[in-house]
């Protein structure tokens, strides 16, 4: 399979339509769909399965479903809501593996699952959930789709309030973020590619990922 092109119909291949948008946050179903596109993008250019990043990436968000609140408000987290936040891969793991029963075969949806559990976990055992497992290939990949989303449309979220970044800090943090090399490459290549479409020049985006 080539490239899947953000301007086709792909979040109907990963599912998300069984997905409703709760509690009028439009920007986190398009956060997931957009994450699930780049994934999928980025699984591509470094030779992994599109359609496993593409369900990851669609997914990767539902736990936040749990407690849409933390995430209406305007304004820093509170430190209790960030421990709330940190949940939400664990909580959308366990949602997904009874929701995508049967879309995927076995092997395919346990990468799934995993991908989603660990998207914010990093290698060296940054990140979150605490433990020694690493992230899979699959998480990094929709961890990287992830941040370079937020790079893109992190205005959307009425919670965050933080500096913009330059294009070559956004390298740069993907760079140290704790991926593969070859996430890494992937991931700067799609970036390089999204700045140059969206913003035409301006090299000012913002950034923050929860």
């Amino acid at each position: 399979m080539g490239p899947l092109r953000r301007e086709s119909a792909l979040p109907r291949l990963g599912g998300l339509d069984q997905v409703q948008t709760v509690g009028g946050l439009t920007w986190l179903t398009n956060h997931m769909r957009r994450v699930g596109m780049f994934a999928a993008e980025v699984a591509d250019l470094v030779g992994e399965d599109q359609i496993i990043a593409l369900f990851a990436g669609n997914y990767h968000d539902l736990g936040k479903w749990q407690d849409l609140s933390v995430f209406q408000k305007s304004g820093e987290l509170t430190s209790s809501q960030m421990k709330a936040v940190r949940l939400h891969p664990g909580l959308g793991a366990d949602a997904v593996r009874g929701l995508l029963e049967g879309c995927l075969d076995p092997l395919s949806l346990e990468e799934v699952v995993k991908a989603i559990r660990f998207h914010h976990k990093r290698l060296g055992g940054k990140g979150y959930p605490e433990g020694s497992e690493e992230p899979t290939i699959y998480a990094q990949i929709v961890g990287a789709a992830d941040l370079i989303d937020v790079f893109l449309n992190g205005k959307e979220r009425p919670y965050l309030d933080n500096d913009p970044k330059t294009f070559k800090e956004m390298e740069k943090e993907i760079q140290e973020e704790g991926f593969s090399s070859s996430v890494v490459a992937g991931a700067k290549a799609l970036l390089r590619d999204l700045f140059n479409e969206t913003h035409q020049g301006n090299n000012i985006l913002r950034a923050q990922v929860f």
